[in-house]
């Protein structure tokens, strides 16, 4: 069956599901990058593992991931297709959380229900000897290292 909807009114019931997509479900730069690390930190104390490294972040605007490429020496703008796709501001995260496998599923899981729009990259787990230290020289709990690099979606400003 054809639409008898016309094309300016498929057009603003669009803008109208991204604008609440927008309000819904992306929190304002800003606030939103310093609540997710305490996030970070409130998930990793409630699940019971252990930060082993620092949360290592890289905020980027809109746009702002072009590579500059020389040619003819003239200096031009290069886009990656998946960068033209990026019209939110993100913030990305890599860091390690160590603790037993149960603990560390408990993580996930926590992180995955998050209210924050997150998209866990990569996620890989080692083991780890019951002698290392974490990042305040702490002895890290014995059992297994979950390395973590998400992506954080905010509103646009």
């Amino acid at each position: 069956a054809l639409s008898t909807e016309s094309p300016s009114d498929i057009a603003r019931a669009a803008l109208e599901s991204l604008e609440q997509f927008k309000t819904g479900h992306l929190k304002p730069r800003r606030s939103g990058e310093s609540d997710l690390l305490n996030e970070l930190n409130a998930l990793a104390k409630k699940t019971g593992v252990q930060l082993t490294s620092g949360i290592d972040t890289t905020s980027r605007m809109p746009g702002q991931a072009e590579e500059e490429a020389t040619t003819e020496n003239k200096a031009t703008k290069i886009r990656k297709p998946d960068e033209m796709l990026k019209a939110f501001p993100e913030l990305e995260a890599r860091f390690s959380v160590a603790g037993e496998y149960s603990n560390l599923r408990s993580f996930i899981s926590a992180l995955e229900s998050s209210k924050q729009l997150i998209v866990l990259k990569t996620v890989s787990i080692t083991s780890q000897e019951g002698k290392a230290t974490g990042r305040r020289g702490q002895a890290s709990p014995g059992g297994l290292v979950l390395s973590i690099e998400m992506i954080a979606y905010f509103r646009p400003s």
